[in-house]
Order: C-alpha cells, then structure tokens, then sequence
C-alpha cells in the first residue's frame, strides 16, 4: 500500500498540471522562445511570430490584438504540437492557450 502511493506521488509530480505553450521569434518556430502553461491565461506575444503547444491531446489557442488579452483577433482550436506561424495582417501582442480544445 505505501509503495503504490509513493508512485502515485512520483507519477504525479512527473506529469506537468497543464500542457504548454511555447512561442517564437521565426515562423519556422526557430528562435528566442518563451514557454507558458495551457491554462487560459494571457500571455505576451510581442516579438513572436510563431508557437507550438506541447500535448497529448488538443488544445486552442486564441490570438489577441491588445497585451490583456480583451479582443480576440481568431482562436486557433486543434492545436497538438504542430508548428503555427500566425500571420494575421495584424499585430498579435497577445496569446491565451486553453487547457482543452474549447477555444
């Protein structure tokens, strides 16, 4: 009973709560890079160009035209580790990435 709970412990503590989101410079997802939870919070995208979401499974990432995160320029839903350049036509000072694929 108490080894199972000391790898219950271990397996959790191995496992991230959330999956993330890291962004960069280069549209090729190459360059100076930030790296942020998938947990719905704002996160700044200045600088950036493109990001990847690290997961086992989907998740949406909305891009914002303002630094708090108000007003969503288009989420990005089925997000699962592939590189994503945005090219919007306009400036994404912002990114939020949700922990499942609602966006």
């Amino acid at each position: 009973m108490q080894m199972l709970l000391i790898l219950q412990v271990l397996a959790a503590a191995a496992v991230p709560a959330f999956a993330q989101i890291t962004t960069f410079a280069n549209i090729g997802c190459t360059g100076t890079t930030s790296v942020a939870p998938c947990d719905g919070s704002c996160h700044s995208f200045v600088g950036k160009n493109a990001f990847r979401v690290t997961a086992g499974s989907e998740h949406c990432v909305t891009a914002y035209a303002d630094a708090a995160c108000t007003s969503a320029l288009f989420p990005n839903p089925n997000q699962d580790g592939n590189c994503e350049a945005i090219e919007s036509g306009n400036p994404v000072l912002a990114v939020s990435c949700s922990p499942t694929n609602t966006c």
